[in-house]
This record gives structure tokens, sequence and C-alpha cells, in this order.
């Protein structure tokens, strides 16, 4: 299979001040890094499980992003963009991963629009025209403070584990937590997939209030 999310690059140099940006620069730097990644990795296919690294340890930047919506399709989705940094050591048995996602900025939408944006991450479609409708699908992006946790061990060619953490944009605190999980891929795990939702056990709260959600990315090495 191609390598793309189940679901369904290193970051510029800004990445470093990433905390210092703006609301719409930190949705340019995911747009930009989006493409960048996604010209690195779609199609290199899944590492096979006999090609998997047993000793050492890689560090994966990529981007990160997380839906997170109501019971019902009228109500808005608060959409995430960020950053990720994921560490795998690798072992004979498998290992473990660790990592981070942060530097988010915020845009609220409808579940229609929402959906348009998923697709494109979802498929890593990074035409002009699909960057130009992320970049225009985040409107009126707020900073959201905090970070996710991830720590995991690793099976095969994939990962399972837990995250963790809390974002604040406005009066709004998200609190995530749960089960998650994704795959490595390239000929000897190059790039990572970082993966979960509702379905598979990961969570999330607004304000006390129990949300659903849907969290995409990739990172390369």
């Amino acid at each position: 299979m191609s390598f793309q999310p189940h679901l369904a690059l290193p970051f510029v140099s800004l990445l470093a001040l990433a905390g210092c940006l703006s609301p719409d620069q930190r949705v340019d730097d995911f747009v930009g890094s989006f493409d960048t990644i996604a010209s690195q990795v779609s199609g290199i296919g899944t590492t096979p499980a006999a090609n998997m690294p047993t000793s050492s340890s890689a560090t994966y930047d990529g981007f990160s992003t997380l839906m997170v919506y109501g019971s019902s399709s009228a109500q808005p989705v608060d959409y995430f963009v960020g950053r990720s940094e994921m560490t795998a050591n690798f072992t004979a048995a498998g290992g473990t991963v660790e990592g981070r996602l942060d530097d988010f900025a915020v845009s609220q939408m409808s579940a229609s629009e929402n959906g348009t944006l998923r697709t494109i991450v979802a498929s890593l479609d990074n035409s002009d025209a699909s960057l130009q409708t992320l970049k225009d699908g985040m409107t009126d992006p707020q900073i959201a403070s905090g970070a996710l946790d991830i720590a995991g061990d690793i099976s095969g060619s994939g990962y399972t584990g837990t995250i963790s953490g809390n974002l604040t944009h406005g009066d709004t605190v998200t609190a995530v937590g749960g089960s998650m999980g994704g795959s490595f891929g390239g000929p000897t795990a190059s790039a990572i997939t970082i993966e979960g939702t509702t379905a598979t056990g990961m969570g999330a709260t607004q304000n006390g209030e129990a949300r659903n959600v849907y969290m995409l990315g990739v990172g390369a090495r």
C-alpha cells in the first residue's frame, strides 16, 4: 500500500521560532510544511516489518492536525493545525515512541468546510489548489497554547500508544486523552504517521463537555 494515513519533512526554519509566530503565520507555516512533507513521503510505502530498524533512535519532525467537534453536524468544528516531533527508540523487540504536538493555531468552521480540509490532509494532496484551500479554510485563526504528549510501543511496522494534554484558546480549554497510534513509512522507517479518532479510543472535552476527535499528522527524518 502507499504510505498515507490509514484514516483516509522537516519543517522550514521558521518553526524554530514557532512560539513567536502570529496565528496567521502559524497557518502559513503549517501549509508550507504540509507541502514539503507531502512531496517527501507520498507513495513511499509502509515499511516492511522485516526492514524495521532493531537499534538506534530516530527523530521525526512534521505537522499535526486535530479536529474537535460535537455530536451534531450543525455544530461548529474547531480545527487545530500545528507541528509534531516524534522520537522512535528501536530495539530487536520493537521499541518505543514518544513525542509532542504543539505550536497550534485553531479556526472554527462548519462540518462541511472541515471535511474538505480533512480530505486534503488525509490524501496528502499538495496541489496548488489544495494548498490554497488549506490556507483559506483557516479563517480568523487563534493561537492555541499548550501541547499534547504521546508515548507508545512499536510492534511490526506500527505503534500504539496514548496521548494527553490541554490546548487553550480564548476561554476554551480542550483536554485531549486516550488511545492513538500510527505506522512507519519508507524502506527503513524514514517517516511516521500520527493518528487517532473517537472510534479508536481517543477523546476530548471542551470546558468539561465531551467532544469527538479526529487527529492526523505525519513526520519525516
